[in-house]
């Protein structure tokens, strides 16, 4: 079965948690106890690459972890929850790795609805359903869950990026100030303000699905919240393949998560869970309370 693709869902990051294979656990990434940060309140995960990268990024970095929620509120988050662009519906347990996508194939595709279970250390291991028929041929299902896979990738990392800093494989570089104009709400409503900014450059070292990716990532210096970036498909090219706001950041939980990318590029229905039931991962059935 030839899966469908979509333009805004083309972009597969140059991001990946884990140390091997591509796992993404958070105990794949726990701080190593020998990396220069080692005790800080914000570790790096193992094999951030300290060498290549520079303090004051690494120190801007910290910030927006801090302005977040902190370290602390991100390893306390177990499940996250969202709907990319008004398709997917994604469900992970970033603490076990399980992961759920439902979605509505095109009507030209024939309209059907799938379900998708998998685990990010076992990608090519788990199930989909199709109208609630759980598929049985191991190629289109291979398929499937290749494709799951890097739907995840891409999808969470528009979602969860500004925690994912000092992961592992990427470089931190320090590009410079800038001013940008935030819109503020005050009671006589959203007032624009010049603000100063600081501007990160992201790198990856040989990890995720495209590893010659590029960010440079946009950080208001009050807030210490990311606002902007832009996404290099190489990391030699010298104008960005596009640029997006990150907007409206809310609390969900234990921390801040950012739902707005603009231009109709919007993460919806946002929600953290601390438990769901097992059938959430394994039943095409279940459905999540208040969708």
């Amino acid at each position: 079965m030839a899966v469908r693709q979509y333009w805004l869902h083309l972009l597969i990051v140059g991001w990946c948690i884990g140390m091997i294979g591509c796992s993404t656990t958070e105990t794949a990434t726990g701080p190593d106890p020998n990396a220069p940060d080692a005790g800080s309140v914000n570790p790096a995960a193992r094999g951030f690459d300290f060498e290549g990268s520079d303090a004051q990024a690494i120190e801007v970095a910290d910030r927006v972890m801090r302005a977040m929620g902190g370290r602390s509120g991100w390893d306390r988050t177990n499940i996250l929850a969202w709907t990319f662009f008004a398709g997917r519906r994604h469900i992970w347990n970033k603490t076990t790795g399980d992961y759920r996508i439902d979605w509505t194939a095109s009507e030209e595709d024939g309209g059907a609805s799938y379900v998708l279970v998998s685990n990010t250390n076992r990608q090519d291991k788990g199930q989909v359903w199709k109208d609630g028929v759980a598929l049985e041929d191991r190629d289109e299902i291979s398929t499937w869950l290749d494709q799951g896979y890097k739907w995840w990738v891409n999808d969470s990392y528009w979602l969860i990026m500004p925690y994912k800093l000092k992961d592992t494989g990427a470089t931190l570089t320090y590009k410079g100030e800038t001013t940008h104009v935030s819109e503020e709400p005050t009671e006589f409503g959203v007032m624009p303000r010049q603000t100063d900014a600081d501007i990160l450059q992201l790198t990856f070292a040989g990890v995720g699905v495209t590893p010659d990716n590029k960010y440079d990532v946009y950080v208001d210096r009050p807030t210490g919240l990311v606002y902007q970036w832009s996404y290099y498909a190489n990391v030699a090219d010298e104008e960005p393949a596009f640029t997006s706001k990150w907007r409206l950041w809310e609390r969900r939980g234990y921390i801040l998560l950012s739902g707005d990318r603009g231009e109709g590029r919007q993460l919806t229905n946002i929600a953290v869970y601390d438990s769901l039931p097992a059938e959430a991962f394994a039943e095409p059935e279940w459905k999540e309370a208040g969708l």
